[in-house]
């Protein structure tokens, strides 16, 4: 079983025991086999070193701040002997730069960071409990994300992926009181062919009132390299 962070979006999803699927063969996978039972990281070798783009787009610098782009790593340190993988996530440069490392993990950490932060920047925008816009997602993940195969470009050619998207404030009891920001959505795209798998995170903040500022941010999968 992988071993999935104790981040409470994650720790509190229920647990779907099951392989995932070929992509050319049976039905769909669900969004927790392809995000939470998935091993992103275990084919991976000590010293791999998986470099992401992270771009920030708003519509109003005053009410937003100024739009930036960073990097982000994700480093493979070494095997465990059940098969997991110490690994550690360099999350931008300079200032802004923060370093987690995890001892026992196969899930891409990425994934973890892409989430949580979607829930702040949506609590800070539309306002509303963080815990319990995180039970929204909880929800969105278990019943109303939809999953679709996708063809992404990687190596020069097209591989085969997965792309995953929701809108899990659109129909929710408190959508009225989010300040139009109800339909903001969000998508994943991963493919096993892609080292770590992650292949693209895009998190869009739009509101439906009238010059409400609109907030983008994406991460986009760069490239590999080996640790120095």
């Amino acid at each position: 079983m992988v071993r999935i962070l104790s981040v409470a979006l994650i720790c509190s999803l229920t647990a779907v025991v099951a392989v995932l699927p070929a992509i050319a063969a049976g039905p769909l996978p669900s969004v927790v086999q392809v995000i939470f039972e998935q091993e992103h990281t275990r084919s991976l070798a000590a010293g791999t070193v998986i470099e992401y783009r992270f771009q920030r787009t708003v519509s109003d610098e005053r009410l937003l701040g100024a739009p930036y782009s960073d990097e982000i790593k994700v480093d493979v340190k070494g095997e465990l002997a059940a098969g997991n993988r110490t690994v550690g996530i360099a999350i931008f440069t300079g200032e802004r730069g923060r370093y987690l490392s995890y001892p026992d993990l196969t899930i891409n950490p990425l994934i973890n960071f892409y989430l949580d932060r979607s829930v702040h920047s949506f609590s800070q925008i539309a306002g509303g409990d963080p815990f319990y816009l995180k039970g929204r997602f909880k929800a969105a993940f278990l019943d109303g994300a939809a999953v679709e195969p996708v063809e992404v470009d990687y190596a020069g050619k097209k591989v085969p992926g997965y792309r995953i998207a929701m809108t899990p404030f659109a129909k929710d009891a408190m959508a009225t009181r989010m300040q139009g920001y109800e339909g903001s959505s969000f998508a994943m795209t991963l493919s096993e062919a892609v080292p770590g798998q992650v292949v693209e995170l895009v998190a869009v903040l739009a509101s439906t009132q009238k010059d409400a500022p609109r907030l983008e941010e994406r991460i986009t999968f760069a490239g590999t390299g080996r640790a120095k």
